[in-house]
Parts: structure tokens; sequence; C-alpha cells
């Protein structure tokens, strides 16, 4: 029998994905690579509209969590990354997301001493594509990649590749403007 669908566009092999369905419009697979990208791919029109390029090592798991607004992916370092989920969003809301994105990109200073703000894509791009931006990341106590990795109710629970299985719980807003801990990841 015949696929529904082939999507090409990694160089190495692809060890996880997932499906983004809470979205009326459309519907998304996020895959990640030992070639150390995550590519997110809408399933209407069968192409990839996003790669994130955060990672510097492969790729092992991707999970989202239950109301699809954070993306976590684990790798072969000790680093797990978190990446916020747009999709869910209008234009206008989408929009200021990636604002809060730029904003964080001024810190550039020139031989001047001026700030400068990155260029990108053109704004109505960002605009229309970009359904992850990079949000923050956890640095793990093991060494081992990462085997598997999920999110259970407000937890991120990663197994790695040894005999170690870590737990963090994600906190609200309130808990991180109380917490002086400034790796926590936080909801909205």
């Amino acid at each position: 029998e015949k696929g529904l669908y082939r999507l090409s566009g990694h160089s190495n092999a692809i060890t996880d994905c997932i499906i983004l369905e809470n979205n009326t419009e459309n519907k998304y697979l996020v895959s990640c690579s030992k070639d150390c990208l995550i590519k997110i791919w809408n399933l209407n029109s069968q192409f990839c509209i996003q790669t994130l390029v955060e990672h510097q090592q492969a790729i092992y798991s991707i999970t989202v969590n239950k109301d699809e607004t954070l993306l976590a992916c684990g790798s072969q370092d000790n680093k797990i990354k978190v990446y916020k989920l747009l999709h869910q969003l209008d234009k206008n809301q989408r929009q200021l997301e990636l604002k809060k994105k730029q904003i964080k990109k001024i810190s550039i200073v020139n031989d001047d001493n001026q700030s400068e703000l990155e260029e990108s894509e053109s704004e109505e791009e960002e605009i229309n594509y970009n359904i992850a931006i990079y949000y923050n990341h956890i640095i793990r106590t093991s060494s081992k990649r990462i085997a598997h990795i999920l999110f259970y109710d407000n937890y991120l629970i990663a197994q790695s590749a040894s005999k170690i299985i870590e737990w963090w719980r994600i906190r609200n807003n309130n808990e991180i403007e109380t917490s002086l801990s400034p790796l926590d990841i936080n909801i909205e």
C-alpha cells in the first residue's frame, strides 16, 4: 500500500517525531534527527516550514506538553532545549511573541559600542511560518545522552541512556518571580 506522505529533508537518521494537533487550520509534524536539526512540517502542504538549529549534537527525543505550548528536545549533550510553540496563536499574538524574541537579540554591540538588531528573515515570513521559538534550556546532571523525554502534567521527565531518570517540575510565572533560579522554565 502507498503511504500518504513522504517528507524528506533531514541529512541523517530521524530519531523521533510527534504531531501537533491543537490548530484548527493545520496539522504539523515535528521531527528530530542525528543531523542536530528539528524540522517542523505542515502536513497540509507537506513542506518543512521551519528548521530549529540550536542543538549542536544529535537529537534523540522530542516531546510536547499537554496544551502544546512547549516543545522539549533531548540530545547527545547534557542540555534539554525548550521551545515556545506559537501554532495555536493568531497572527497578532504570534507577532507579539516574535517581537519579544527580537528584543532579546538587541544585546549585540558593534565596534562603536552601539546596539544593533540582528538581521533575519522578513517580518512577514517570520509571522507566517515560525511556529516555534527558542525559549530556555535545562542543564542535566547526567552526561549520558537522552533516550526518551516526556511531559507529564507540570513535570518534565528524561530517561538517559544509563540507569538514570531525571524529573523537573515546571514552575508558573508567579513561582519564577519569587525564585532566584534563572534556569527555571515557566508557562504563561
